[in-house]
């Protein structure tokens, strides 16, 4: 599904960004008339504004500057148009193939975006999607920390303290886990002996953390732990972090509901694509003209 993907992507870029409209004199109706073209061809504001959509943003800024200059230009572009036909430029190879090419391919961005817009989710979808996935995408986990740093021991005392090797770091984390687990509060111990000052002074609070934020890869244990639970030792460059799932619950529906109703939009969009793609298909005839890699399988698999 790799060359689908690469085409949604491109799909998507050139429909979705195409039509960032620069506001050129909106005091101008669409159905007026602003020029006329050689052969008498009248241009509405509304036809103007759909030629200067089909640029990017960085253009139409230019555009905008000085609007006339761009109809001209259009009008040069229109009567080169007119003489191509004129000697059917447009009938003859490489030409037509690559007339056709761009009209298939705007004309499938279009009908992508087309679709990507009317895609319906209801309010119950969106609820039974978050029922169904906020253990594993809403968790959220009020996190505790005890923070015991290591070093090189010759260097000099740090707030009086002496700088602890990494084995003496790790023993010392183990010693705690152990008082904790037979009951001791972790608030104190934190207090006590973390030496990451900001969560020390708040009895060992650290963060609250979602599965979806930028932690060390050693912090995501959280998410597999139960409300109360503290973890192993776990290893960061300069010291060992005890970990304590304080309050286990998950981000409410309505600070999530957005993600979720563009995941469902996505996620109908592929299917969308999906079934595109098992119509679109395509006989190779010729045996030196293969794919050389396998048909997708149905759902997006790949065949083995």
């Amino acid at each position: 599904m790799k060359a689908l993907s690469l085409f949604l992507f491109a799909c998507a870029t050139l429909a979705w960004g195409q039509f960032l409209r620069v506001s050129i004199s909106p005091e101008i109706a669409d159905n007026q008339v602003i020029a006329r073209f050689p052969d008498g061809t009248a241009v509405t504001m509304g036809e103007f504004r759909g030629y200067v959509a089909a640029n990017p943003p960085e253009t139409q800024q230019q555009i905008a500057m000085d609007p006339a200059v761009f109809v001209k230009q259009f009008a040069m572009a229109r009567e080169l148009a007119n003489m191509a036909k004129e000697k059917k430029l447009d009938q003859e190879s490489p030409i037509k193939d690559m007339l056709y090419y761009n009209t298939v391919t705007f004309l499938g961005q279009m009908m992508l975006q087309n679709a990507y817009q009317n895609l319906e989710v209801t309010p119950e979808e969106i609820v039974k999607e978050y029922e169904a996935s906020k253990t594993e995408k809403y968790r959220q986990v009020k996190v505790d920390a005890i923070y015991i740093a290591f070093g090189d021991p010759s260097t000099a005392p740090v707030d009086g303290k002496k700088v602890l090797t990494e084995e003496q770091a790790k023993d010392k984390a183990a010693k705690l886990l152990a008082q904790i687990r037979a009951g001791a509060d972790f608030a104190k111990l934190a207090r006590e002996n973390s030496d990451d000052e900001t969560s020390r002074d708040k009895g060992g609070y650290l963060d609250t953390l979602n599965p979806g934020d930028n932690i060390p890869e050693g912090f995501q244990v959280v998410f597999k732990m139960n409300q109360g639970e503290t973890s192993e030792p776990i290893k960061q460059p300069n010291g060992y972090y005890l970990l304590r799932a304080e309050v286990v619950d998950f981000r409410p529906l309505k600070d999530v509901r957005d993600k979720v109703f563009n995941d469902l939009k996505g996620r109908h969009l592929t299917e969308f694509m999906n079934k595109v793609n098992a119509a679109a298909k395509v006989d190779f005839p010729n045996p030196a003209f293969q794919p050389k890699t396998p048909a997708p399988a149905p759902g997006g698999a790949s065949k083995k």
